[in-house]
């Protein structure tokens, strides 16, 4: 799995992928909290502006208490020197894979996280866009945006980076995406959410047990009688 690279306009961290067996025990809630995310599927909004409007839409209808302009302000900061300004990201997630030739982002998929404080409630909105997009050089092929909002005030578990760890880390897995690209409905799209989330949990948790059936020095001795 690759890693994970939670960026803002002026710090990169390298961020561990969850391990789900371990630490879903702290998420008692992920699942139901999977199966009531918000979804758009083929959204043909070609800008970034545009698509996360139409995410903030779907939030304020099952949230009377998100203003989707304080989000989006919360979503960006203004970097740069008096001659110019550029407009950025706030706080992101990314994978990224790390070989002999340098670091290597997916293209085809953005976590944008953002504290809100009129929220009362987190709220997770996935878009999949109609067709890829180029949103810069390190987001060319971008297929999949998702929408990561909490309220300041909340438990460890359940802050928005710990969310988007836990749906980056879901990302990352290729054929997962593909999966979703498949997905006809909203419910089909979600039960897949749900299936990755218990998948990986499964997968976790074999990996532990072989290593240390490994790590076992009676491992492969005959025993004496």
């Amino acid at each position: 799995m690759p890693i994970l690279l939670t960026d803002d306009p002026f710090h990169m961290l390298y961020v561990k992928p969850m391990n789900f067996q371990e630490e879903v025990r702290a998420h008692r809630d992920l699942d139901s909290f999977l199966a009531q995310a918000s979804v758009l599927l083929d959204e043909r909004a070609a800008t970034l502006d545009e698509v996360l409007r139409r995410m903030l839409t779907q939030v304020e209808e099952s949230d009377g208490s998100c203003d989707a302009d304080e989000v989006m302000n919360s979503l960006f900061t203004d970097a740069g020197g008096k001659e110019f300004t550029v407009h950025l990201l706030s706080e992101t997630i990314q994978g990224v894979t790390a070989t002999s030739t340098g670091v290597h982002y997916q293209q085809s998929w953005l976590c944008i996280l953002a504290n809100v404080r009129s929220l009362q409630r987190r709220h997770v909105c996935i878009a999949r866009l109609e067709r890829p997009q180029n949103w810069g050089v390190n987001c060319c092929e971008a297929r999949y945006v998702i929408l990561i909002l909490a309220p300041p005030r909340t438990k460890s578990t359940k802050t928005a980076v710990e969310l988007g760890r836990t749906f980056a880390s879901m990302f990352s897995d290729i054929s997962f995406r593909q999966k979703l690209l498949e997905a006809k409905t909203q419910e089909e799209f979600k039960h897949e959410l749900v299936s990755q989330r218990q998948q990986l949990a499964v997968v976790t948790e074999k990996s532990a047990v072989e290593e240390v059936e490994d790590s076992d020095p009676r491992r492969g001795k005959s025993l004496e009688v």
